[in-house]
């Protein structure tokens, strides 16, 4: 195949470092093409001690499914993970002058972009396998770490943790 490639190009007796140095580029390109995105652990915790365990897989940076396998009542628990980020992030810039003396002045630009305390916050909403729904709001922090009260339609809450 790769020996077809070249002669596709006009090269009919590609050296072997050649069909080699193609095979790493082709083999680099995959694997920088199939990024993994993250999966986290999620704990559900019953007031009673009652605990869920199960996982957020996510597909962008601020969203992604959660399931909780075997959830309260033995039922299957998935739905979407959307986080809403407000944190407010300002940017300062300004021109700077230093005098030199006799020479011209040095001139250039000065800034800073500084935030506020992080202001995120998660919303899980799911169904269950058996009908029962599960309305979830979690305060995210650095790195997506996460903890929040699931409300249960059964009226029961739990507490949130990934």
């Amino acid at each position: 195949m790769v020996v077809k490639l070249l002669a596709l190009c006009g090269e009919k007796d590609a050296p072997h470092n050649t069909i080699l140095s193609i095979l790493v580029m082709l083999t680099t390109s995959l694997v920088a093409c199939s990024t993994i995105l993250p999966s986290k652990m999620v704990t559900l915790v019953g007031k009673e001690g009652d605990q869920f365990v199960g996982n957020v897989n996510y597909d962008g940076p601020y969203s992604g499914t959660l399931t909780i396998e075997n959830g309260p009542n033995d039922e299957h628990f998935s739905g979407r993970f959307t986080v809403i980020d407000r944190t407010a992030i300002q940017k300062h810039q300004g021109t700077l002058v230093v005098p030199q003396g006799n020479q011209f002045p040095a001139v250039g630009t000065a800034g800073d972009v500084s935030s506020s305390n992080i202001d995120a916050t998660g919303f899980w909403y799911a169904v269950g396998g058996k009908g029962s729904k599960m309305e979830c709001e979690l305060t995210v922090g650095l790195g997506g770490h996460a903890h929040g009260i699931c409300k249960h339609n059964n009226g029961r809450e739990y507490k949130i943790i990934l």
